[in-house]
């Protein structure tokens, strides 16, 4: 992956952060608890088809979208949580959670708000992509040590995305009625999800055709 697209991807998810604002707050003020995200399924439904990009419900509440090249070739696969917490919400912001006893407290509104970023931005780049093809899910929940059975299978990662701004006042840890985020990291985890799937999916094309 070049540097100069790399640098590319930033700039286009910094020009993305007011959309990825709104997205992510729209999320944040209507959270639903595992297994019962039938509004949240419909709303990133309603986003993957502005994007023309074809998906499935799966698990109850879960949904895959398939960002896809012209021709067979390689996948990755981009993923996250959907599920909010029996917590109830003690910051005074617009967008607190408007249901009561409920909250994303967990982050998993960032998560769902920077796997439609990367989307876009996948989309954007949809060229760069060759034959391959970038999966994105969104799933109800899976806890980290679910997610290692996904690495017995296949290549895999899972990383953290700081959030946090003192000066913001933005310093409690997930799971308090408090917790927040600085919302300039969602273009950050947007950018970082997307060129992670590209530089999987050309050297996954460099050693096939070193073969």
């Amino acid at each position: 992956m070049s540097t100069g697209l790399n640098e590319a991807l930033l700039q286009h998810a910094q020009e993305l952060l007011p959309w990825l604002t709104e997205v992510r707050r729209d999320f944040h003020r209507y959270p639903e608890f595992g297994m019962e995200e039938f509004r949240t399924q419909e709303k990133i439904s309603a986003y993957l088809n502005e994007l023309g990009i074809p998906h499935e419900k799966v698990a109850g509440t879960g949904i895959v979208g398939i960002i896809e090249g012209a021709h067979p070739g390689g996948v990755v696969g981009l993923r996250g949580d959907m599920d909010a917490l029996p917590i109830c919400e003690e910051n005074a912001v617009e967008y607190r959670s408007q249901i009561a006893g409920r909250m994303h407290a967990c982050g998993h509104d960032a998560h769902m708000t920077c796997l439609l970023g990367a989307a876009r931005l996948l989309v954007a780049q949809k060229q760069q992509l060759g034959t391959d093809k970038v999966k994105v899910n969104e799933l109800p929940s899976l806890g980290v040590e679910d997610f290692a059975f996904f690495a017995e299978h296949v290549p895999s990662a899972f990383y953290h995305l700081g959030v946090r701004n003192e000066q913001a006042g933005l310093v409690y840890p997930v799971h308090h009625p408090r917790f927040d985020l600085d919302e300039r990291s969602l273009m950050i985890g947007a950018a970082m999800q997307a060129c992670n799937a590209l530089t999987f999916l050309q050297k996954q094309a460099a050693q096939g055709q070193a073969k």
